[in-house]
C-alpha cells in the first residue's frame, strides 16, 4: 500500500510515504538489525533477540479514538496540593483538581507544577501532549508520555489559561483542550491601591520638592529684596536725619531770637503776674527745643561716624554731682527721694563732660519718666576690675543709676538700645535717647550694662575706662585752665514733672466759682497747665492725666464740657469719647478732641466716637476758647427753644439717640402714672435705674429743667391736650393728670401758658372760628 515498515531497537515504525508520517508499534521490543522476512504479500516476520513476530498490515487498523485529557494533580514548590490544606496563608484546592475550573493564589504561591494524562490506553505509552500558560507561554510546548506535567517559576501577577490537549498512538489529536484558569494575585505592594498610594506618595513628594525649590527661590528672593530694602531703608534714614539735622541747624538761629527777647522780658521788674507766668512758659520749651536739637544733632554726627573724642583729663566725682544737684531740686518737687553714693572723693580719669552731662542726663531723665511719687533714685560711683585677679588695680570707673519704678520688661531688654525703640512703654519719647547714650559710651570706649526687677530694682551701669592706653594723642586735650565743667541743662526740660504748676502763678481767689465746669484730659502736665491758664478766667477747670482718671471724675462731679488729647497711656482720647458717648448718665456731655493727627481717616475716628468737634494740634487758644463757649451757648440756646415751644422731646438737644431714647423713656413713665398725684421724683429714679442726683444732672442738661418741673411740665402738655379735646372739664383734668385741686392745677397752668386753662380754651377756639 505504499507503506514502509522498518524494524528498530525501540519498536516497528510505519511511515507513510504519502503523508510523511510516522506510526510506532511494539516499542518495548529490541528488534534485530537487518532480521526481516516477508512471507507473502501480506504478512511480515520481523526477527528479535528471543523470537520473532509475524503479523499483516492489512489486519492492523489505525486509532481513531480521539484522547480526553484531564489533570491529574497540582503540586506547589513539588508537593501535591491536598483539599483544604492551607499553604503559605491560603487554602488552594477546596474540591479535586480534575473538577477545579479555576485556581487563585497568592503572590507567595507562585511556583507550581500540574500533572495531566489521556484517557486513551491502547497504547498509552504512545500518547502525545501539547500544553501551553496563556499569558506566558507564547506557543505550544510539545511533550511525550513519560513527561505529562508543566512546571512555572516565579510568575508575575495576572491572569492565566493553562491549557494542554494529547493525541493518541495513531497520531489523532484531540483539539479541544482543558483549560484551567489560573489567577495570581500580586503581593501588597504591588496592588492597584498600593500602586495609587505610590503614585499619590509620589506627587506629594513632587510637590514637596517643587514647593521646597520655590520656597528657597522666594527666600533668596526675598532675602535679596530685604537686603535692597534695607539699604534703601538706610538710605532714606540717612536722608531723613541729615533734613532734620539741617532743620534743627535752621531752628537754632529762630530760637535764639526768640529766647533773646524772652530773657529781656523776663529781666524788666513792671510785668505783671499774667504775662511773666506765660513768657516763662515760653522760655522753659524753647530750653528744651535747644536740648533736643543739640542731641539731634550728636546723634546724626555719631550716626554718621563724625563725632570725634575730645576728652580732657577732670574729676568725675564732682562732675557727676554737679549733675546730681541739677536734678535734686526736680526731685523734691515731685516727691521722689534721691541720693549721691561714692567712697570716692574724687577721681580723675579722661572724658569728654559735653558727652558723658548727655549720658548721665539720658539715663536720669528716664529714672523721673518712669518712677512715681515717693520712688527712690540714686547715683553710685565706685571703681571697677575687669579681671578676677588677686591684686589687680581697677580699670574702669562704674556709674550707676538705680530706680524703683516700672522696670524694663524681658521682651524689651535686648532691644533697649536699638534706635528707635521705644517698647510697650506709654511714656511718649524720641526713641534715640538710650541708643545715643550706649554710643557715646563707647566713644569713650566704655560699655554700658542695664538690669531690671520691675518694681524693685532697674539699673543702669556706665563704665569709663581708667587711664589714658586708650586714647590716641589726637584724642586728648591737654589745656590746664579747663579745671571743670559747668553744667548748664535745667533739669526740668528733660523731664516732664507733674508738679511743674509753678510755671504758671497767677493768682487766683481760692474761692472764685463759675457757672460751667471744663475737665482738660492729657499726660502732658504743661499742656494741662496751659488749657487751665486759658480757661479759668472763665469756668471751674478741672484736671485728669488719662482716660481712666477722667470718667472716675465725670462720674463723680458732671462737668459741662470735657477736652482730651487723643495720644495717652491707660486710656486713649478715643475711647473716653467712647465711654463718655455710650454711657446714658455721660452721653450728653459734649467732647473735644485735641491730637496731632490731622489725617482725614483720623478726624472720621474722632467723628464717629461722637466728639462733638476735632481740634488739630497746634491749635490756636482764641479758636478753642470760642468753640467751648458756642458749644456750651449752644446747648443753652437749644434748651431755652425747648422750654418755649413746648415739645416734649428736645429732638435738636439729645443729638445723641440714647438721651431720646432716656427723655422718650421718662414720657412714658410719667404717662403710665399720669392721675398718680402721688408719683415722685425718686420713683422715677428707680423707674430709669438713675439715682437722684444723677437724674437731676442728667435730666438738667438735656431739657433745663429738673425731674420734678419736667414730670408737671409733661402734665400740663397732656391737660392742654385733653383741653383741647373737650371731653372733660376743667375740674376733671386736673384730676386727670395728677393734681390735688383744681386751683393748683389753674395757677400751675397760667404760671406755664400765662392764661387760665378756661382762657386758654377759649382763645384758641376763638381763632378757629
Amino acid at each position: 500500500k505504499g507503506n514502509l515498515w522498518i524494524s528498530t531497537i525501540k519498536g516497528i515504525v510505519k511511515f507513510d510515504i504519502r503523508r510523511e508520517k510516522f506510526q510506532k508499534f511494539l516499542s518495548n521490543i529490541d528488534f534485530s538489525q537487518s532480521c526481516f522476512f516477508k512471507t507473502n504479500n501480506s504478512e511480515f516476520m520481523f526477527g528479535a533477540s528471543d523470537g520473532f513476530v509475524v503479523f499483516n498490515p492489512n489486519e492492523i487498523s489505525t486509532n481513531q479514538h480521539f484522547p480526553a485529557v484531564t489533570i491529574t494533580d497540582f503540586r506547589l514548590f513539588n508537593r501535591s496540593v491536598e483539599i483544604g490544606a492551607k499553604l503559605n496563608g491560603q487554602v488552594v484546592l477546596n474540591q479535586s483538581v480534575n473538577c477545579t475550573k479555576e485556581l487563585t493564589l497568592n503572590y507567595r504561591n507562585n511556583v507550581f507544577t500540574i500533572e495531566f494524562a489521556a484517557l486513551d490506553f491502547s497504547n498509552p505509552g504512545e500518547n502525545v501532549f501539547a500544553y501551553k500558560l496563556e499569558g506566558f507561554d507564547k506557543n505550544w510546548i510539545p511533550t511525550d508520555a513519560k513527561n505529562r506535567n508543566a512546571s512555572y517559576t516565579n510568575l508575575n501577577a495576572g491572569v492565566y489559561y493553562f491549557k494542554v490537549k494529547a493525541s493518541n498512538n495513531s497520531g489523532i489529536w484531540n483539539d479541544s483542550p482543558v483549560v484551567l484558569k489560573i489567577r495570581i494575585l500580586p503581593p501588597p505592594w504591588k496592588t492597584w491601591w498600593a500602586i495609587l498610594i505610590y503614585i499619590l506618595i509620589f506627587n506629594c513628594l513632587l510637590f514637596v520638592l517643587f514647593r521646597y525649590i520655590m520656597i528657597q527661590s522666594r527666600q533668596r528672593h526675598q532675602i535679596e529684596l530685604d537686603k535692597l530694602e534695607k539699604e534703601q531703608l538706610q538710605n532714606i534714614n540717612q536722608i531723613k536725619l541729615q533734613f532734620f539735622t539741617n532743620v534743627s541747624h535752621e531752628f537754632r538761629t529762630p530760637l535764639s531770637l526768640i529766647i533773646g527777647p524772652v530773657e529781656d522780658i523776663l529781666s524788666l521788674h513792671d510785668v505783671n503776674e499774667s504775662i511773666r507766668s506765660k513768657v516763662e512758659m515760653i522760655r522753659h520749651n524753647c530750653k528744651k527745643l535747644f536740648y533736643l536739637i543739640d542731641e539731634l544733632m550728636t546723634f546724626q554726627k555719631m550716626d554718621q561716624g563724625r563725632l570725634a573724642l575730645k576728652a580732657s583729663y577732670l574729676d568725675i566725682v564732682g562732675f557727676l554731682k554737679g549733675i546730681y544737684q541739677n536734678f535734686d531740686i526736680l526731685a523734691r518737687r515731685n516727691n521722689i527721694t534721691m541720693r549721691f553714693d561714692t567712697k570716692l572723693d574724687n577721681f580723675k580719669i579722661w572724658y569728654n563732660p559735653n558727652n558723658i552731662e548727655k549720658v548721665i542726663n539720658n539715663l536720669l531723665s528716664n529714672a523721673f519718666k518712669f518712677t512715681p511719687s515717693g520712688g527712690k533714685i540714686s547715683i553710685e560711683v565706685s571703681t571697677y576690675c575687669s579681671t578676677s585677679a588677686v591684686g589687680q588695680t581697677p580699670d574702669f570707673i562704674c556709674i550707676s543709676v538705680v530706680d524703683n519704678g516700672k522696670g524694663i520688661s524681658k521682651q524689651d531688654m535686648d532691644h533697649i538700645f536699638e534706635c528707635f525703640y521705644q517698647g510697650n512703654s506709654n511714656v511718649k519719647g524720641t526713641g534715640v535717647g538710650l541708643s545715643l547714650t550706649k554710643s557715646l559710651v563707647e566713644l569713650h570706649k566704655g560699655f554700658i550694662r542695664v538690669s531690671s526687677d520691675p518694681l524693685i530694682e532697674t539699673r543702669f551701669k556706665v563704665y569709663l575706662p581708667i587711664g589714658d592706653g586708650h586714647l590716641s594723642p589726637e584724642q586728648k586735650v591737654l589745656d590746664e585752665k579747663n579745671t571743670g565743667f559747668k553744667i548748664e541743662n535745667d533739669a526740668s526740660i528733660l523731664v516732664e514733672s507733674s508738679n511743674q504748676r509753678d510755671l504758671l502763678t497767677e493768682n487766683q481767689p481760692s474761692d472764685q466759682n463759675f457757672d460751667y465746669d471744663i475737665l482738660v484730659v492729657d499726660d502732658n502736665p504743661e499742656l494741662l497747665d496751659y488749657l487751665e491758664m486759658i480757661f479759668k478766667d472763665k469756668y471751674n477747670v478741672h484736671r485728669a492725666v488719662n482716660g481712666i482718671e477722667a470718667l472716675d471724675m465725670i462720674h463723680n462731679d458732671e462737668p459741662d464740657l470735657v477736652i482730651s488729647d487723643v495720644m495717652m497711656p491707660k486710656m486713649d482720647g478715643i475711647e473716653l469719647c467712647k465711654n463718655i458717648k455710650n454711657n446714658l448718665t455721660s452721653c450728653h456731655i459734649p467732647v473735644i478732641l485735641l491730637t496731632a493727627k490731622t489725617a482725614v481717616e483720623h478726624r472720621i475716628e474722632g467723628i464717629e466716637v461722637g466728639a462733638d468737634d476735632y481740634i488739630s494740634k497746634p491749635f490756636y487758644p482764641e479758636f478753642l476758647k470760642v468753640r467751648v463757649e458756642k458749644l456750651i451757648e449752644s446747648r443753652e440756646k437749644l434748651i431755652e427753644k425747648f422750654r418755649s415751644d413746648n415739645v416734649l422731646i428736645p429732638k435738636k438737644v439729645a443729638k445723641n439717640p440714647q438721651d431720646e431714647i432716656f427723655v422718650q423713656k421718662i414720657i412714658d413713665i410719667v404717662m403710665k402714672n399720669m392721675s398718680n398725684e402721688d408719683f415722685s421724683v425718686e420713683e422715677l429714679g428707680i423707674s430709669v435705674g438713675m439715682s437722684r442726683s444723677n437724674l437731676f444732672r442728667k435730666l438738667k442738661t438735656i431739657t433745663g429743667q429738673t425731674p420734678i418741673e419736667y414730670i408737671y411740665f409733661i402734665r400740663l402738655k397732656h391737660s392742654m391736650d385733653l383741653l383741647l379735646e373737650r371731653k372733660l372739664n376743667v375740674s376733671e383734668i386736673a384730676y386727670e393728670v395728677g393734681y390735688k385741686n383744681p386751683s393748683s392745677f389753674s395757677k400751675s397752668f397760667r404760671k406755664q401758658y400765662g392764661k387760665a386753662p378756661s382762657d386758654f380754651l377759649n382763645d384758641i377756639l376763638g381763632k378757629n372760628q
